[in-house]
């Protein structure tokens, strides 16, 4: 696994994910997994069954919004992380994106992401995309 390093005043880091597909392709980084989201960050997330109640505001329902809640969780005190990981998959990639903060002076960990099917051209497949993790 791969660390990459942003500014301390952001709090986080982000782990790249380091396994490789059976054709030798290199697997989507976290920075690949974020640039597809935000590609389709306009994408209404509500008819997705494993998403259907991830708003802590009721602004908007998108792929956008949510990754931008998830994101705003990211600041204060305690460890602060974005993860991935990646399997080959059909067609492509099966990747998890993990939004991780952990408060140690609260005990209080949120662990939330997404499940994400890419294909070999970094386009999200089409229902290929679910909500996971809780606090």
């Amino acid at each position: 696994m791969k660390i990459i390093a942003i500014p301390a005043a952001l709090g986080l880091s982000l782990l790249a994910g380091s396994c490789l597909a059976g054709n030798g392709a290199a697997a989507p980084t976290t920075a690949d997994l974020l640039e597809t989201v935000f590609r389709h960050a306009d994408t209404d997330i509500r008819k997705v069954p494993s998403c259907e109640s991830v708003f802590a505001t009721p602004q908007g329902h998108t792929l956008g919004r949510y990754v931008a809640e998830q994101l705003s969780n990211l600041s204060g005190t305690g460890e602060n992380s974005v993860t991935s990981s990646c399997t080959p998959g059909k067609g492509g990639w099966s990747c998890d994106v993990t939004f991780l903060h952990k408060d140690p002076a609260q005990e209080e960990v949120t662990n939330y992401g997404l499940r994400l099917q890419v294909t070999a051209a970094g386009q999200l497949s089409p229902d290929g995309l679910s909500c996971t993790g809780g606090g």
